[in-house]
């Protein structure tokens, strides 16, 4: 009997494998609230030609999300509460206050495909926001190896509080793989940040992200990402500055957003 070449075998697998497709949809929170402990962390550099400034922060607890009815659009309604356990502010643990925790909370309107489409405190939400990480699901199943995209856009200037027209961020998410009714995300987006007519300045927005989504469920189990967003002077006084810096400084100032959470099984 002849053998089959070991090469047809692998390709008969692989595509076996990268054939597999999922309908990604999220669902309620059901009966019992979920639990997810979160860490979120912020990084920032101002660079002059006099001086260096840097800020960090950082905020670890849990939030939990439970079932509160349906919307007039039939929609789950879905209570986000916030438990604040550690503040630390440039390296020093700050103390932590109630109302903080309380201020992070909100109740939202959740979608099957949209995902969070409204919070109900906060009627300027916009779930396009890249700040707001909400993942839109396609309409139809998404194989293996398939990158969708996400309406993601960005309205940050180099100037503290100001806002320009929405800048759309390209790129999206691929479905890596599939297993034990789990589906791993990884994203990849990117865009120029706008910057006033005439100011000589570069900026971009950058994000990697990585999802763990209970197929069963409808809820994302755990993700990490990382959000940076820079401004660079283009003038020549920073092209000087560039030549002569010893680590790679550049005029500007630069941020770093790092968020992760995942499900508390002991709580549940």
């Amino acid at each position: 009997m002849k053998k089959i070449p070991g090469i047809i075998i692998f390709l008969f697998v692989c595509s076996a494998l990268w054939s597999e497709e999922v309908l990604l949809r999220y669902q309620s929170a059901g009966s019992e609230p979920l639990r997810f402990r979160f860490v979120s962390e912020l990084d920032g550099q101002y660079v002059s030609p006099a001086e260096i400034q840097t800020t960090s922060q950082k905020l670890s607890g849990f939030f939990e999300d439970a079932y509160s009815g349906m919307s007039f659009l039939k929609r789950p309604l879905i209570q986000r509460s916030y438990t604040l356990e550690k503040y630390i502010l440039n390296g020093e643990n700050q103390e932590v206050r109630e109302a903080f925790a309380n201020l992070m909370s909100y109740r939202y309107e959740q979608d099957p495909v949209l995902g969070m489409v409204a919070k109900i405190e906060y009627p300027k939400f916009d779930p396009s926001d890249v700040m707001e990480m909400v993942i839109q699901f396609p309409q139809k199943p998404v194989k293996v190896g398939e990158t969708f995209p996400v309406k993601w856009v960005t309205y940050m200037g180099p100037k503290q509080g100001e806002k320009f027209d929405p800048t759309p961020l390209q790129g999206g998410f691929r479905l890596v793989g599939v297993a034990k009714g789990m589906a791993r995300l990884q994203g990849r987006l990117e865009a120029r940040t706008p910057v006033p007519d005439g100011v000589k300045m570069i900026g971009r927005v950058a994000v990697k992200a990585e999802m763990i989504f209970d197929l069963e469920k409808g809820f994302f189990r755990e993700g990490q990402s990382i959000q940076e967003v820079a401004w660079e002077s283009r003038t020549e006084l920073a092209r000087i500055f560039a030549r002569q810096a010893k680590d790679g400084e550049r005029l500007g100032y630069k941020v770093q957003f790092k968020y992760r959470f995942k499900l508390d099984e002991d709580a549940r």
